[in-house]
């Protein structure tokens, strides 16, 4: 284990001092943390001046969570000794050997100092609820006993932290940079809703107000390319879709934008067949990540509605896999009933979903 253990500021500093107050700008204490189970390492104490504390929550069970730890990590090594200060907060989990076993095996990728809480303790009813905090990741970064901000750690960069660590102008400008881009974030948040209800609704004039709305707003999101793929598809502008879809740059991106489109039917009623095999390619990668078989059954129709029966067969194929190998697994259908749509694809018939719903519920024995 390594043993490394201007205006914005006035108008903070000026903010009142409740009890329990998690919240940009306002003043805290190191009181809870010495009522933490510390696996790991020790509580602070007490702020120390100028010292920069990112207290990263996080939990065994949540995936971006145990995504985040070799960014924090590589953080806690690169900037310790220039005054960063990183605690890692266990949150909303029962089992400390669990936790305990997870950081030990972690080992040198996770150095810094660690604390258990457990579900309803100390940190959760006087920081993570007076803050607002519904998700985790998230990361409260402190300062000479105030809160600068709380986001996502994959967003403190070692630009942000030297900023916050040099203070000052630099410090002002780094922080003004990240909350305006949570004032953006929200704002488009609120937009996107609408633009959704109104593609749910197929409403031509609103889905382009709402998308232009949405454009105007940040207009380099990296969110935004795939929504305007999604927007152009249900107002059924086939040309300018498939031009959107060609300037996803991002593999991934583009199967996400694929898989949301075809997992659920009547999304892409009336698309052409080869701006539907475009995304049908892309849509079988996603689905080979994917757990469970609904999205090779659901490859299985897609591919049979382009006319090719083979790979329709293939699919269906890959589904009865699935759940021969994933017994029980979530979105499954059963090996039975991947072997019925087979039978019947062999006899010429893709059965639709009311059909296979029906097998579904039959709960056919292997």
């Amino acid at each position: 284990m390594k043993t490394r253990f201007g205006l914005l500021s006035a108008l903070l500093m000026t903010l009142p001092v409740p009890l329990f107050a998690q919240k940009t700008g306002e003043a805290v204490t190191t009181a809870t943390f010495g009522k933490l189970d510390w696996i790991q390492g020790e509580a602070p104490a007490e702020w120390e001046p100028g010292k920069v504390y990112l207290l990263e929550c996080w939990a065994t069970w949540c995936g971006p969570c145990v995504a985040a730890i070799p960014h924090v990590d590589e953080l806690y090594d690169r900037y310790r000794q220039k005054g960063l200060r990183v605690c890692g907060i266990n949150v909303w989990e029962d089992g400390r050997d669990m936790v305990a076993a997870f950081v030990k095996k972690k080992g040198d990728g996770m150095s810094y100092p660690v604390a258990y809480t457990g579900k309803g303790g100390a940190f959760e009813t006087e920081w993570l609820k007076p803050a607002g905090v519904t998700g985790i990741p998230s990361a409260f970064v402190v300062k000479d006993g105030r809160v600068l901000l709380r986001t996502h750690p994959s967003r403190l960069t070692g630009e942000v932290i030297e900023a916050f660590l040099e203070g000052g102008d630099a410090q002002e400008k780094a922080l003004g940079s990240m909350l305006e881009a949570d004032r953006l974030q929200a704002q488009s948040r609120e937009v996107s809703l609408e633009l959704h209800k109104a593609m749910r609704d197929k409403d031509k004039e609103r889905i382009g107000a709402k998308l232009a709305e949405l454009e105007a707003i940040d207009p380099k999101s990296p969110s935004l390319p795939p929504v305007r793929v999604m927007a152009l598809v249900a107002c059924g502008d086939w040309e300018a879709a498939d031009q959107a879809y060609a300037a996803v740059a991002d593999e991934r991106t583009r199967q996400t934008v694929a898989y949301n489109l075809f997992m659920f039917p009547g999304r892409t009623d009336g698309m052409p067949a080869d701006l539907k095999e475009k995304l049908a390619a892309d849509y079988e990668l996603a689905v080979a990540r994917t757990p469970g078989n609904y999205g090779w059954i659901r490859l299985a129709g897609i591919r049979w509605e382009l006319g090719q029966k083979d790979k329709a067969m293939a699919a269906a194929q890959e589904a009865a896999k699935k759940a021969e190998a994933e017994a029980g697994g979530k979105g499954q259908y059963t090996a039975a009933v991947c072997r019925k749509l087979i039978a019947s694809l062999e006899e010429g018939t893709m059965p639709d979903a009311e059909t296979l719903g029906g097998w579904a519920a039959e709960k056919s024995g292997d």
